[in-house]
């Protein structure tokens, strides 16, 4: 969210993080899934039958996988720091999306298969149809209208120190695999 209106302008000051946010947003460019339905179907059970927006990505039908975004009502607004949490959580404990995390190209930490920038209000996300040459099939953006209108995502089996000591020993895992030293604890010692 944007503090005021820009005009040719940075967005520099006018935005706050980690503002309380209404939606959740799920950014999977190139997934494993066929459809975003495969998609939410892997999600837990709170997300089943609860309304949604898709939105297919310029690259959908031309590059291979599902690309596309999908925006989810919460039934009240939640922290983004506890929204990268969740779709750390989720990454980790889905199968199809833990088999995708790899390292980012310095090798230092993970590269998420589902973005968790996006639940920050400082991150632009486009929602207008895209300018595309693909043959891709169908609306660009559509309200999937389900029984439940917006989504309570239960946190409470979800541990940030837990999720915390995944990420590092999955870091080292895959350092391993790639043979590279495990990463080591930086120590800082001032005079």
């Amino acid at each position: 969210m944007v503090n005021g209106s820009l005009r040719s302008e940075l967005r520099t000051g006018r935005t706050n993080a980690e503002r309380m946010s209404k939606w959740i947003a799920f950014d999977r460019d190139g997934a494993n899934y066929k459809s975003p339905k495969s998609f939410i179907n892997e999600l837990p059970q709170e997300c089943e039958g609860v309304s949604y927006i898709q939105q297919f990505s310029s690259s959908a039908g031309e590059k291979p996988g599902l690309r596309c975004h999908i925006f989810m009502q919460l039934t009240s607004p939640i922290y983004a720091g506890i929204l990268k949490t969740y779709l750390q959580h989720l990454s980790l404990s889905i199968a199809t999306l833990r088999s995708t995390i790899s390292l980012t190209k310095i090798g230092v930490a993970l590269k998420w298969p589902l973005d968790i920038t996006v639940c920050q209000n400082d991150k632009l996300l486009y929602v207008a149809p895209p300018e595309y040459k693909t043959s891709f099939k169908g609306k660009r953006i559509e309200l999937i209208k389900k029984r439940v209108h917006a989504v309570r995502i239960n946190f409470e089996h979800i541990n940030k120190a837990t999720i915390d000591a995944d990420v590092k020993k999955l870091i080292n895992e895959l350092r391993a695999t790639g043979n590279l030293p495990a990463k080591r604890k930086l120590e800082v010692t001032v005079d």
